[in-house]
């Protein structure tokens, strides 16, 4: 009998580990954090309906990821999917600019790093002269490094980061938000 591509690929993570890489593998504290401000410049204060509207088309996509994966079943990804709907070299092609994406992905999330790390040890007065290529460089030894980590160890780690990060957030949020109600209802009424 045919083993299942999924047996083998939960098999060493768990269901929970392999729920915990893709939740954090997919950042989303670093959309949040980052994509608002570029919509922002160009549609102003319509920004929630253009988040609405992205959200309709993100879950359009997942829905045709579930029915292709419902009729195609692999563990290949995307490319997977291409491969069998539009033939073999299509998905050669989908799958070298997946891996294409995938490493431009990390390249830019090394080089975040290092700028935002360099710019926060600064204005902290942590470090002055912090070098945005010295903590590029850091981060991609830790990436290195944490390669060689079991995928299970490496789950939870991502999990709790990922969770470190979106507590951050919710206390930014507050900490922008909470004046508003202030603001709007001013308890010192004047003369």
């Amino acid at each position: 009998p045919a083993i299942d591509p999924a047996v083998i690929l939960f098999k060493g993570v768990g269901t929970w580990g392999a729920i915990a890489v893709a939740v954090a593998g997919m950042a989303p504290t670093m959309a949040m954090n980052l994509n608002p401000q570029e919509p922002a410049e160009h549609v102003g204060r319509v920004v929630p309906l253009v988040f609405l509207l992205s959200t309709v088309v993100v879950l359009l996509v997942a829905w045709c990821f579930a029915r292709l994966a419902h009729g195609h079943p692999n563990a290949g990804s995307a490319y997977g999917f291409v491969a069998a709907i539009l033939g073999p070299r299509a998905g050669l092609v989908a799958g070298w600019t997946l891996l294409g994406t995938y490493l431009c992905f990390a390249i830019v999330g090394l080089g975040a790093f290092g700028l935002f790390g360099a710019n926060l040890l600064q204005r902290l007065d942590l470090w002055r002269d912090a070098s945005s290529i010295g903590l590029t460089v850091l981060a991609a030894v830790v990436a290195a490094t944490l390669t060689i980590v079991p995928a299970r160890r490496a789950g939870l780690a991502l999990t709790f980061l990922e969770g470190v990060a979106i507590a951050a957030l919710v206390m930014v949020a507050f900490a922008v938000l909470l004046p508003v109600p202030l603001a709007l209802c001013p308890t010192t009424r004047r003369p």
